[in-house]
């Protein structure tokens, strides 16, 4: 790839001579009331697509900058939710090992509000049919 390089650039380097011995004549460019000394026409050339190289340098470092300051602002998002990812996983952990565990008997009953001790998976109205209408109210039957 090294050779590679050093043939374009020789090459690049031939074709710049060239145009520099054809375009060789003086030339002033004017502008209004500005004018420039007389030059060759290849010096302006040249002048001006390093002018052009130089600007698209320019822009393209400013848009990498903005791309890095984007992509340091997502990194630190990201550390934040992984932050807290981690601190929600320990409250879990904590309040599952701080739950109340089954007696040794293995049952447990659920406690009700109107005092007639109804077991877990007890229908309170085992007669009645709860049904959701459409319009999201409650009917039982």
């Amino acid at each position: 790839m090294k050779y590679v390089y050093s043939v374009l650039v020789l090459l690049l380097a031939l074709f710049l001579a060239a145009f520099i011995q054809q375009n060789g004549m003086g030339i002033q460019l004017n502008y209004f009331y500005w004018s420039t000394p007389h030059l060759p026409l290849s010096l302006y050339i040249i002048l001006s697509f390093a002018v052009g190289y130089a600007l698209a340098v320019l822009v393209g470092f400013s848009s990498g900058i903005r791309f890095r300051l984007r992509a340091s602002g997502a990194e630190k998002e990201v550390r934040q939710l992984r932050s807290e990812i981690q601190q929600l996983k320990k409250a879990e952990a904590e309040s599952a090992s701080s739950e109340p565990q089954t007696d040794p008997g293995g049952s447990m009953e659920a406690s009700s509000t109107d005092g007639e001790g109804a077991g877990i998976g007890d229908d309170p109205k085992p007669d009645g049919e709860t049904v959701i209408t459409g319009s999201g109210d409650v009917e039982e039957k």
